[in-house]
């Protein structure tokens, strides 16, 4: 079935009125964009994000928006809908803006975006697919599937590529490894799919959590790896041969001293997340922390370092 969309802009305080005469019409359901949303997560975001003063634009409008079949009644819901936005104008001497679109098919419109994911290679072997493409492996081919539509990206931003390609560089076989900020849990399964023994992946963001074990069960390691929700200091309770981090900058900055106790002497730490300008800050932040530098990778503005604890 093909869909009408409608959109309606109007003074954040009219919110219920106007949810009000949408709900009146087979709706499934309605999108509110509303500055005062994003002053809430200004005022509760996590620490780790960082903001820019033009990141937030205030407003006193709301824009909602919501979707009418085209089915027979749609002539005369429109003819509806106008009535009712005039009304309410009249009765609160309000100009509302209301756009009316037609949109393709919702199913082709929804599945539109697939047809641009296609299995990427990363590294040497490493193999990323979306579930619903088609690949023939090689010989020595590593794949990790994925389902984009999930709450995480697609595992081919640079850092992600970065870690995948450190990974690749070490001995992971056999080993422990810890996937600390674990976001889509491709790491944590690209080192399962490398032969690790165990992997420990914890995050503080529940979606992270629920992404990584839908990911480690879609790509047959799920027996293999424990998934926490929390902090690093809380979850971990043991040593790691590898420790891999793809985070920003100034987090990993912070955590170091908290990574160093949570890796074995000699074990490899691999970090991502770092934007080139700050790469000397994580790098000084290694070397107070008893770590030397093995091997230091870019991508675009990105950076990646491995490094090896040193024994105590």
């Amino acid at each position: 079935m093909n869909f009408t969309q409608i959109e309606v802009i109007v003074k954040n305080k009219y919110e219920d009125n106007i949810t009000g005469i949408l709900y009146l019409f087979d709706i499934d359901g309605i999108s509110i964009i509303d500055s005062r949303d994003f002053e809430e997560f200004i005022r509760t975001k996590p620490y780790w994000v960082v903001l820019e003063q033009e990141d937030f634009v205030k407003s006193d409008f709301i824009t909602i928006k919501t979707f009418f079949k085209n089915d027979c009644d749609l002539e005369e819901n429109l003819k509806f809908l106008k009535e009712k936005i005039s009304s309410f104008e009249k009765e609160y001497n309000e100009k509302v803006i209301l756009k009316i679109d037609t949109k393709p098919e919702l199913g082709d419109f929804l599945n539109e975006w697939k047809k641009y994911y296609k299995p990427t290679r990363i590294g040497k072997n490493f193999i990323i697919k979306p579930t619903w493409e088609k690949y023939d492996l090689k010989k020595d081919d590593v794949l990790i599937e994925i389902d984009p539509g999930m709450a995480f990206g697609t595992g081919t931003h640079e850092t992600t590529i970065l870690c995948l390609e450190a990974l690749e560089k070490i001995d992971v076989e056999g080993k422990d490894v810890f996937d600390i900020g674990c976001g889509s849990g491709i790491l944590s399964v690209g080192a399962l799919k490398l032969k690790a023994k165990h992997v420990q992946a914890v995050d503080i963001d529940n979606l992270a959590v629920d992404a990584t074990i839908e990911n480690a069960k879609l790509n047959n390691v799920f027996d293999k790896i424990t998934v926490n929700l929390g902090d690093l200091t809380e979850t971990l309770n043991y040593k790691a041969d590898i420790i891999v981090s793809n985070i920003l900058s100034h987090i990993l900055v912070r955590l170091l001293s908290n990574i160093k106790e949570f890796i074995k002497d000699g074990g490899i730490f691999i970090g991502s997340g770092i934007i080139k300008e700050k790469y000397e800050e994580v790098k000084d932040a290694l070397l107070e922390n008893n770590f030397e530098i093995l091997d230091y990778s870019e991508k675009k503005d990105w950076v990646c370092v491995i490094a090896r604890r040193k024994n105590a």
